[in-house]
């Protein structure tokens, strides 16, 4: 998730922390936002955006739909992940080239393999910011934001 999903969430809690407050509180109590319990607030609240995706299938199909593939594009990655590189290795071993040839092979192949890590990682954290962010703006409900 981006930091700034984090912080649009956490600007939420502190705007929701300070209206409960001002319903809770009298006049003559001092007023103030305190800092470690929006702190924990978010805390739960971003742990909960992994579990939270059944509720956008209801309020908004198309987010889901977008955070879906996402997810299915983080999945797929990871799932080549270590079968490329055994694939390579076993084609080097049966393939009759230069030693040279083999081994630039398998770097190509373990380069390859570090750039789907990475774009694995980045569609992940894309699929979990939209689901903060559909929090954040108030689109689904979160039980830790709720309390």
């Amino acid at each position: 998730m981006s930091g700034r999903t984090v912080e649009r969430m956490r600007g939420r809690i502190r705007q929701e922390h300070r209206q409960r407050q001002e319903e809770l509180i009298s006049d003559a109590t001092p007023r103030g936002v305190n800092p470690h319990e929006v702190d924990r607030i978010a805390i739960d609240a971003v742990r909960e955006v992994l579990h939270v995706s059944p509720r956008l299938i209801v309020a908004k199909p198309e987010l889901f739909a977008e955070y879906s593939r996402f997810k299915a594009e983080s999945e797929f990655r990871d799932a080549i992940l270590l079968p490329l590189p055994v694939l390579a290795v076993a084609v080097c071993v049966n393939l009759t080239a230069p030693a040279w040839l083999e081994a630039l092979i398998i770097a190509a192949v373990l380069l390859a393999d570090g750039y789907l890590f990475a774009q694995s990682r980045k569609r992940f954290r894309q699929a979990h910011s939209l689901i903060g962010h559909s929090v954040a703006d108030g689109t689904i409900s979160s039980a830790a934001m709720s309390d």
